[in-house]
């Protein structure tokens, strides 16, 4: 009987996470457990022998911790079985060096099956399963497999280590992982129940969490000093229960969450969400200091994957095609989404290439540089915004050649910049970020109060319409336009200390929406999006507060401006969701909204 190790040695880089295990020739290791341990300090070890479901003692996770040396001895019969490691320090370019685009998906998983008991006893497809015919696809670099964590069990998360391991030729590269979960519920100031959380892609780790709040999902991480976070879809709608999730990332601002969250999805699986509100969240990270990039993926559970389920990938710009070096894009934020799959992008800042800290100043000199994986006119770039703080566009352009373009912005205040591009079928791309090195905004004191709604009058001034709806404190009712845009006015009766105004988007499920014979999309491009805020004293004289675009769609969001006296507030809003995507097929949508509620001071 030949027992023996799946690796007789493991030469792999700092921050690595391998599976490792004991094999026994045509026969399953049954006589007696298998005790492990190891001897150095540069690697760690997790054990699945005593998980309360589906044990296993003869594989376990390596998690790569320093460079140097190590043995991982596995004891069976009163043999010792030895496996030495050597670990070799992480590898890290700089984003001037040269570069290669890799593309793939970053959210995928191997069946549609979300019930657990159901999960553990599907049949194929599995992970190999998935593996292989992405390979046979042969149009992507790496991929990932992220199943569902409150579905899947701790056996199948390892046989996904195991499944990569037994690939041949290894032509792409796979990230072992899970969707994890964290599922914080918080009722709203109406009493309505939200998720303030949502799914997170997590890769480059040895476990996976479904946790009932971050502290919880970290503890789950913790000895995964090294795992990569992606926000997956965030802005959803939820199937379990009514609303849309939202990650309150204003809330969430520990070192943990900077560490480890390094990518927020722009866009899964194609036109069945329509991903309309993800890209909100990007900019919404940005401004609470995450250092983050985007990215596409086909969100797939099966049987097809890659691009024969959506074009839309995810792209990397890496010295090479190994995992090391992915692993260095992603932590480096050398990442960005593309919904075509087709497009090369490399920009600079200032003469720093992106993704930079750049020094600070008042003007900003783009220079993008684009180009193709394959040569297909209709997903070539035509139209470029620069986005900078707070989601908002400070320029907007034709893109009159498909090699790039220069551009210059002018900004005392910037943060950061990105490139939102989409080509002729609106497809976009959203580069990574500069940052100007100017400080982010601290957490908004909790220092204003809605005001008593009672006595309010609200009517939109573009029809004549009464719109007495939008202010009876029930998001749970809905008011809508007749056309694309809106004025509404609100008179609060007698004159007030203005501080801020509250939105709250239309309260979604997926059961109403398929009951009305929708889709989400078709409800999602009639959320509000730009707007322009102004007050006046006498109905007549409006003063500007502030504009810009509605960005969160999962609860109250409160856009606050200088305090000033008021009795009137006008709230323009003029474009959706659906126009400012630059989807043809929703530019035209109307505008539904629940709750408006001005505020003054606590």
């Amino acid at each position: 009987m030949k027992i023996y190790f799946s690796d007789e040695k493991i030469t792999s880089f700092c921050g690595n996470v391998l599976p490792l295990q004991l094999l026994c020739e045509n026969a399953n290791l049954t006589a007696e457990p298998i005790t492990w341990h190891v001897q150095g300090d540069c690697v760690s070890i997790r054990s699945f022998a005593d998980i309360p479901e589906l044990p296993f003692a003869n594989g376990v996770l390596l998690t790569l911790l320093a460079p140097g040396t190590a043995t991982v001895t596995a004891t069976y019969l009163g043999k010792d079985y030895v496996c030495p490691v050597e670990v070799t320090p992480f590898r890290h370019a700089e984003a001037e060096e040269e570069f290669d685009y890799f593309r793939g998906d970053f959210h995928d998983h191997t069946t549609n099956e979300h019930n657990h008991l159901k999960f553990i006893d599907r049949q194929p497809p599995y992970q190999i399963d998935m593996i292989k015919t992405i390979m046979a696809d042969g149009k992507m670099d790496f991929g990932v497999i992220t199943d569902h964590s409150d579905s899947s069990n701790q056996r199948d998360f390892f046989r996904g280590f195991t499944d990569d391991r037994l690939t041949d030729p290894k032509s792409i590269i796979m990230f072992p992982g899970s969707e994890s979960e964290v599922n914080i519920f918080e009722n709203d100031r109406f009493g309505l129940e939200h998720k303030n959380s949502g799914e997170i892609v997590t890769v480059n780790a040895n476990n996976m969490s479904a946790a009932a709040d971050w502290e919880q999902y970290f503890s789950d991480l913790s000895d995964s000093p090294f795992a990569i976070c992606c926000l997956a879809h965030p802005q959803a709608i939820g199937h379990s229960r009514g609303g849309i999730w939202n990650f309150s990332l204003e809330k969430h601002r520990t070192p943990k969450h900077y560490e480890h969250i390094k990518l927020v999805e722009m866009g899964d699986g194609g036109d069945r969400h329509a991903n309309l509100v993800n890209e909100y969240t990007y900019s919404v990270a940005l401004d609470n200091g995450f250092r983050v990039c985007t990215t596409c993926s086909s969100d797939a559970h099966g049987p097809e994957w890659g691009f024969a389920r959506f074009p839309g990938k995810t792209i990397f710009m890496a010295k090479e095609k190994s995992k090391e070096a992915f692993i260095d894009a992603i932590r480096s934020n050398r990442v960005y989404a593309c919904m075509s799959g087709n497009v090369k992008l490399r920009y600079s800042v200032n003469g720093k290439v992106a993704p930079a800290d750049l020094a600070e100043t008042d003007t900003y000199s783009f220079h993008a540089q684009i180009s193709y994986f394959e040569e297909d006119p209709t997903t070539y770039i035509r139209r470029c915004q620069i986005i900078s703080d707070y989601g908002k566009p400070v320029a907007e352009f034709d893109v009159t050649s498909p090699d790039g373009f220069d551009f210059e912005v002018k900004s005392t205040t910037a943060r950061y910049f990105f490139l939102r591009m989409w080509d002729e079928e609106g497809r976009k791309v959203w580069s990574c970020p500069v940052w100007t090195g100017r400080a982010i905004d601290p957490v908004p004191a909790d220092d204003v109060v809605p005001f008593d709604k009672s006595a309010f009058t609200c009517v939109d001034e573009v029809s004549g319409k009464d719109a007495a709806i939008l202010i009876n404190s029930d998001p749970e009712t809905f008011w809508e336009t007749e056309g694309t845009t809106c004025s509404i006015l609100i008179d609060m009766q007698e004159e007030k200390e203005l501080y801020a105004l509250g939105h709250c988007a239309q309260r979604l499920g997926h059961k109403m929406i398929k009951e009305e014979g929708l889709t989400p999309p078709d409800k999602f491009c009639r959320f509000p999006s730009v707007f322009r805020i102004s007050s006046s004293l006498d109905g007549e004289k409006f003063e500007f507060c502030e504009e810009g675009l509605f960005r969160v769609y999962g609860g109250e969001e409160i856009i606050r401006f200088t305090p000033r006296k008021a009795r009137y507030v006008r709230l323009e809003i003029l474009a959706s969701v659906g126009k400012n995507s630059q989807r043809k097929a929703f530019a035209d949508a109307g505008i539904v909204m629940a709750e408006l509620s001005p505020f003054g001071k606590k």
